[in-house]
């Protein structure tokens, strides 16, 4: 049988063809994701107060300040986020107004932020928030880039941050332009129509498994994606990371179900939900993209086996859905946004 994923103690070299990387007996990449994973661990969360203008009353809103980013929540559940504001994408200054209070700007932007925290919490708060600013990369050089002046509104990513953090197990949602996709998010209730499973290779390679109507379950690595320019079919693409320790046995699990699911015919309508049986991961005859997903995630022992992969749609993988994992859970949505312009000059 055909292997499409790299295995270890075998050396890839990325010049390599692709008919070459898929005739490889190796295993996707199990690395040690403590430390990448640390950066979006909460440090300190609570309720704080934030005004955008003196002119506006203070609302009361709930924030989680994390190693790379502040986030700003509507409320304590932490499902609709208000805002965020990430210390790698730009240079921010972090002025103290009161003991209690700090105006947060960014670099060539005329907007500012201020925040009034709980006078018990304040310094901790301050001294928190103005030590991850400082220690950030966007503190080390003056990051210029093309936004309007609500940067707190900017909960997106680079592709290239993406590529940083994409790991096998992390999630894409896509919201797609054509109509008959615009009728499947009414169908399903859901803003978003498409959903795929990141995989990382040995040689640090991101691609991605989905089950579309044109063509089965395929395999798609990311920069044929990004060349073919297929990302111009989609109104957004978001990105959502899985927080976990990947072991050596759920990444041969997951290995085993691509290669099982790999080339299955795509099926979406009323008939799968009558089908009330409950199959091994990879074993179904037909996949809609949202049950390819279900399925994977269960073979790396991650949703509960006892719910039929089919009972899944796009929407169950959003972060409005708080989607409950066995072990581990999925971080914050951010949109993958291909037209942020940055330009680094040199801080010092």
């Amino acid at each position: 049988m055909e292997t499409l994923l790299p295995r270890r103690n075998t050396i890839y070299e990325g010049s390599k063809s692709r008919e070459k990387l898929c005739n490889l007996s190796l295993q996707l990449l199990s690395r040690a994701v403590e430390n990448k994973r640390s950066q979006d661990i909460s440090l300190k969360e609570g309720w704080a107060f934030h005004n955008t203008c003196y002119f506006k009353s203070w609302s009361k809103v709930f924030i989680v300040l994390c190693q790379n980013c502040l986030k700003i929540f509507t409320c304590e559940d932490k499902k609709d986020i208000k805002g965020l504001l990430n210390f790698e994408l730009y240079t921010f200054l972090v002025e103290v107004i009161s003991y209690n209070e700090v105006k947060i700007t960014a670099f060539s932007c005329k907007k500012a932020l201020h925040l009034r925290f709980p006078n018990e919490e304040a310094t901790r708060w301050i001294q928190g928030l103005t030590y991850q600013v400082q220690d950030s990369f966007g503190n080390k050089y003056r990051i210029s880039r093309v936004f309007d002046n609500k940067f707190w509104k900017n909960t997106g990513i680079s592709e290239h941050c993406f590529l940083k953090n994409a790991d096998s197990g992390d999630i894409l949602l896509f919201q797609s332009k054509n109509y008959k996709s615009l009728l499947q998010r009414c169908f399903t209730r859901s803003k978003y129509d498409h959903v795929g499973l990141v995989l990382k290779f040995f040689n640090g390679e991101i691609g991605f498994i989905e089950a579309n109507l044109l063509h089965g379950v395929v395999f798609t690595y990311w920069d044929q994606f990004f060349c073919k320019e297929q990302k111009k079919l989609y109104k957004k693409i978001v990105y959502r990371q899985l927080n976990l320790t990947r072991s050596e046995s759920m990444l041969s699990n997951l290995d085993s179900f691509v290669q099982l699911a790999r080339g299955k015919a795509y099926h979406f309508g009323l008939m799968r939900a009558r089908n009330k049986s409950i199959l091994n991961p990879g074993q179904e005859p037909t996949f809609f993209c949202s049950e390819l997903v279900a399925s994977g995630l269960k073979a790396m022992g991650l949703l509960d086996s006892s719910i039929p992969s089919h009972k899944y749609y796009p929407s169950a993988f959003s972060q409005k859905s708080d989607l409950k994992l066995i072990r581990g859970y999925y971080l914050d949505e951010q949109f993958i946004d291909f037209d942020l312009s940055i330009a680094y000059t040199s801080a010092n």
